[in-house]
């Protein structure tokens, strides 16, 4: 098995109606010793239906292939390398999760990670799964 974090969220629909969303999950990595373009980068989503009142839990995977970034060096080819260190999920594009505060995330909308690995080429690593469940 490939490492994975899976994060679990509960969606409401507060309204009077039945509508329609899109669970968006986005991985930041505030610090890197690879200098890349991308701070918050959208890796999984996921489109509900849900009723008046009622509620769901959506439930998104992410793997090593989502906390990893490709080399930006010219002549690596499309290698990408997955750094050890602190990572935040976020739920929702606008959401701020205060990533580069010393305290602890405290944003409803965000979770943070810690990838204890030593930096390596991304595939055939081998780990259980986590949870993070969001509200």
């Amino acid at each position: 098995m490939e490492d994975s974090i899976t994060v679990s969220v509960t969606v409401t629909n507060n309204g009077l109606m039945a509508g329609k969303e899109t669970v968006m999950l986005f991985v930041i990595q505030p610090y890197r010793a690879i200098a890349v373009p991308e701070v918050k980068v959208l890796r999984k989503f996921e489109k509900i239906e849900l009723g008046a009142g009622k509620s769901t839990t959506v439930m998104l995977t992410l793997t090593a292939d989502d906390w990893s970034v490709y080399k930006p060096q010219i002549g690596n080819g499309f290698n990408q390398i997955s750094e050890n260190g602190e990572f935040v999920v976020a739920i929702h594009p606008d959401t701020d999760c205060d990533v580069y505060n010393d305290a602890a995330v405290t944003n409803k909308l965000c979770a943070n990670f810690t990838l204890a690995a030593t930096s390596t080429t991304v595939g055939g690593s081998t780990s259980s799964a986590s949870l993070i469940e969001m509200a």
